[in-house]
């Protein structure tokens, strides 16, 4: 908004008043900002206490040679698991020939 050219009294209590409502509204608009921004800061606080129960594994570690030697774990478990699985058919199947070629 530019500034009216005022020519006398009238013109400028006129303009003053037309600023005075803006700045009304101005500050209106200033509480409702602040009051959201208050709410908001709350619920952050609110939000920032909430306990989070996060379980303590390895994974989840801070430190990197713990969860390198967690996930290096977790890989020789299921490797073992896997193995134990092949060498018990390998064994079955193994038993399974051999007593069918010593029966004749």
């Amino acid at each position: 908004m530019s500034r009216p050219d005022i020519k006398n009294l009238n013109d400028l209590n006129d303009y003053l008043i037309v600023l005075e409502e803006r700045i009304a509204e101005l500050e209106n608009q200033d509480q409702i900002v602040k009051s959201a921004i208050n709410d908001i800061n709350q619920d952050l606080q609110d939000c920032m206490n909430i306990d989070i129960d996060i379980p303590r594994i390895g994974l989840l570690s801070c430190n990197f040679f713990t969860r390198a030697f967690t996930v290096w774990g977790h890989y020789f478990v299921a490797q073992l698991i896997i193995g134990l699985i092949v060498a018990i058919v390998y064994i079955a199947l193994f038993v399974f020939i051999l007593g069918n070629s010593l029966n004749f």
